[in-house]
């Protein structure tokens, strides 16, 4: 087994060899794109250090630039979602050569309701109303699951990857709205600014906050709890630049959702400390829907009667969340979620196909509820709600196991948590909480939008899982 120091030197070797080769080539006449050493360099380290590789691949996510159609109406984020595809390849042609992944890992029950979302889209897929969609968006979901949640779930056996993992995101994370907030100040930090001030790495400021708000219990945690995670006082500080950053970044989004999922996010927080059991949060659940449903047409009122619109001001823009009358956002979502009902009703078990509503809604619209930014076109967006678009793309079938994601994923977290606070495990409690926090922010967050498609967030959605199945597994034999 090549120790770490061999492997390094073998990978410096091969990317100066090829760097070499292409100066030498050119020298010549023949000239070779200078991509072409830093991919072989890449393809070397894969092979020697698939750790150092992940970690690459994971820093340049936030970093990736969004390319709508690279040919053939195909549209790609580069350079992350070919490395993720190299990944999955040389992960399958391990497994055919006999690498397996841990058995418990495999069969805990959150990789089980995993498995079973990703098989239903399979079957949802063999009737989809398009299929060439369904099937690129198939095999997308299979490439992350594969890498994001089994592969990097296999190397959390060694929980100082999750920590490399987490600094990996938070860093990249800070470079970007360290770019971002340097742009918008040139512009004054103005709202309408802000839908484009994070282009070219993200073409929309919905996905930009909810990335952002992935890693913010990260940078929070790393502040609180770093003497627990080995952090030097120094870094510690570091990071309190980073966590004020990122705070600026989410604040001059201007994003709803992401606000609302982080106050959410942390109200869920306080009902752990408190130690509050999954069952009684499972029936206080229920009574606030059951409330929600009984009280439908008074709610509904109360909401008409807000006329705050989207503003400049931080304090208008908040109140301007629950306007479901005027505010062209707000109106559009409950078109496209009565669009979604409307194509439920028509295929309630299979769904329209994974990746169809955005071509599909069009004609499910009503008169009533078209807003001035209303389209039939299908090119402004999709059903903005992760659940609609489960919903209306792959039935009740679909839409249950992907809240069997959701609710185990929350089960084994407060599950864990108590059991790590009780044993005094302040290191993995904080890891635990890193993690689901994330999640939590995007589980909030989705009912207003879906981006799980997106590299963007798929990466950290299907990691962040992978980090609660691991310790869920491995519990047992984790020293405090």
């Amino acid at each position: 087994m090549m120790n770490n120091l061999g492997a390094k030197k073998i990978a410096f070797g091969a990317g100066l060899f090829g760097l070499v080769l292409s100066i030498l080539l050119g020298y010549i006449g023949l000239f070779i794109s200078p991509l072409v050493p830093i991919a072989l360099f890449l393809l070397f380290i894969l092979i020697v250090r698939t750790d150092l590789y992940i970690l690459i691949t994971v820093f340049m996510v936030p970093l990736s630039i969004p390319l709508e159609d690279i040919g053939a109406g195909i549209g790609m984020s580069l350079p992350t979602e070919p490395m993720i595809a190299i990944l999955m390849v040389f992960t399958c042609l391990k497994l055919a050569g006999g690498y397996t992944f841990d058995i418990k890992f495999i069969k805990h029950p959150l990789t089980l309701i995993i498995l079973a979302n990703f098989l239903w889209m399979a079957v949802s897929t063999f009737f989809s109303a398009i299929p060439a969609n369904s099937i690129k968006y198939l095999i997308i979901r299979f490439m992350y699951i594969i890498t994001c949640y089994f592969l990097i779930g296999h190397l959390f056996k060694n929980p100082t990857f999750i920590i490399r993992l987490f600094f990996a995101l938070l860093l990249s994370t800070f470079i970007l709205v360290l770019y971002t907030n340097i742009r918008h100040a040139s512009e004054g930090f103005v709202r309408t600014h802000s839908y484009f001030i994070s282009q070219p790495f993200f073409m929309d400021h919905g996905i930009y906050a909810a990335a952002v708000s992935f890693v913010f219990a990260v940078s929070l945690f790393f502040i609180i709890n770093g003497f627990s995670l080995g952090l030097s006082r120094f870094q510690r500080i570091l990071l309190i630049f980073v966590f004020f950053f990122i705070t600026m970044g989410l604040v001059f989004s201007f994003t709803r959702a992401a606000w609302v999922s982080l106050v959410g996010t942390f109200g869920f927080y306080a009902i752990m400390r408190l130690k509050i059991k999954f069952a009684h949060l499972v029936l206080f659940g229920g009574l606030a829907i059951f409330y929600v449903v009984g009280n439908w047409e008074q709610l509904s009122f109360s909401l008409e009667g807000n006329k705050k619109g989207s503003d400049d001001n931080i304090e208008v823009h908040v109140k301007s969340i629950s306007n479901i009358s005027t505010d062209p956002s707000n109106m559009e979502r409950v078109n496209r979620w009565n669009c979604a009902m409307e194509m439920f009703k028509e295929r309630p078990i299979t769904g329209f196909g994974p990746a169809t509503y955005t071509q599909i809604y069009g004609s499910y619209q009503k008169t009533a509820d078209l807003t001035i930014i209303s389209t039939f076109s299908g090119d402004l967006g999709n059903a903005h709600s992760e659940y609609f678009a489960a919903l209306s793309e792959t039935g009740l079938p679909g839409l249950l196991t992907w809240l069997g994601i959701i609710i185990l994923s929350i089960f084994y977290a407060m599950k864990l948590f108590a059991t790590f606070t009780a044993q005094g495990n302040k290191k993995y409690a904080t890891l635990l909480l890193m993690a689901f926090l994330g999640l939590m922010t995007y589980y909030l967050h989705s009912f207003l939008n879906n981006y799980s498609e997106f590299d963007k967030i798929a990466v950290m959605f299907w990691s962040f899982l992978a980090i609660i199945t691991r310790l869920s597994v491995d519990k047992e034999t984790l020293k405090v």
